[in-house]
């Protein structure tokens, strides 16, 4: 069975997406903007299988919608009205499985940058 390998895609001026590859597929953590995903996807040949958002600020979720248009990827995030996208509105406590992964996935409620804020757990790395 294939590893999952964590890699930080460089974004705007000062943040991170996380993009978590398993096999031939990719899982991404708060896309703030799209191109640096879809660079990762072309140079990778990994097919994006989901989408995780933490919380709706735009530097977290502004590519989102693009990167769900051409690759067909669901959004799963906070339930707010903040963050229309959001095809899997989740609220903290749930266990859930993602196209791709190999592990389930357990979000946590993490108030305090956000109301809404969530973070995610999957085996030993946590994404906040």
């Amino acid at each position: 069975m294939p590893l999952m390998e964590i890699v930080p895609l460089f974004a705007l001026r000062d943040n991170y997406i996380w993009a978590i590859n398993h096999g031939e597929s990719c899982v991404v953590i708060d896309p703030g903007e799209a191109s640096p995903v879809l660079d990762h996807l072309t140079s990778s040949g990994k097919q994006l299988t989901a989408i995780l958002i933490t919380h709706h600020h735009e530097d977290h979720k502004a590519g989102a919608n693009e990167l769900s248009q051409k690759t067909g990827a669901r959004i799963w995030g906070p339930h707010s009205p903040l963050i229309p996208e959001v095809t899997h509105p989740l609220d903290g406590g749930e266990e859930f499985r993602l196209p791709g992964l190999p592990s389930p996935i357990q979000t946590l409620s993490v108030p305090g940058h956000t109301q809404e804020h969530l973070a995610y757990l999957l085996e030993n790395a946590l994404f906040c």
